[in-house]
């Protein structure tokens, strides 16, 4: 069996085969400590943020009266304005704008679409060679602002 079979075994192993099972990161825990360098002492930019809630794309971005629902990818991307989070990270969400504006990018990137089992699989090129890196989709999510803490898109 090779690294591949053996890595899509374990990844289908929670979400897929048990009802209402979503996979988590553990290396990436839901917390504070996956957040902060040191969890007990907040940083400045984190000090007023209200209690970080984690929350997966079903639950923030759900439209019944639509029949929407979060998808990784959709087929018809249109430009959003993103707005930035309370992070001081504008390069890094340009960055990704850059490359959701270019499916081929995106497409080629994102090797595993398991959004509905909590989890996506991307592939990165770093070292000479393509690394296969599994997320967890859940997101650190503001219940007093009901958006996402670090950055979002609105769409257009």
């Amino acid at each position: 069996m090779n690294w591949w079979t053996n890595w899509e075994k374990q990844a289908h192993g929670a979400g897929e085969n048990e009802e209402n099972l979503m996979w988590e990161d553990p290396e990436f825990p839901a917390d504070d400590a996956s957040l902060y360098i040191d969890p007990v002492k907040l940083p400045e930019y984190a000090q007023d943020t209200p209690t970080v809630e984690w929350r997966r794309p079903q639950e923030i971005w759900h439209n019944a009266e639509k029949e929407e629902r979060a998808v990784m990818w959709r087929d018809e991307n249109k430009l959003g304005e993103v707005k930035q989070g309370i992070l001081d990270d504008c390069w890094l969400l340009g960055a990704f704008l850059a490359v959701a504006v270019n499916p081929s990018i995106l497409r080629n990137l994102l090797v595993r679409d398991g959004i509905e089992y909590g989890y996506a699989v991307f592939k990165f090129f770093k070292n000479g060679e393509w690394q296969y890196i599994k997320i967890d989709t859940q997101i650190p999510y503001s219940s007093t602002t009901k958006q996402p803490l670090y950055g979002y898109c609105m769409e257009a």
